[in-house]
């Protein structure tokens, strides 16, 4: 599961809070070169399925 965080009034973020659902390891995502736009219920407009957990490897 990915969810953003610290949601912008422009609808943007690049920080993202993550719990992977196999291990249960957890902690925050943040995007150095790029900035996500978000719906008004404050879900990402894109998929976010590239990225990985660091603990076990399962797609988030």
């Amino acid at each position: 599961m990915i969810k953003p965080i610290n949601i912008t009034s422009l609808n943007t973020t690049n920080v993202f809070q993550y719990k992977c659902e196999k291990c249960g390891n957890n902690g925050t995502i943040t995007l150095k070169n790029s900035i996500i736009n978000t719906d008004n219920q404050g879900n990402p407009e894109i998929p976010l399925n590239d990225y990985e957990c660091h603990k076990c490897g399962e797609k988030l």
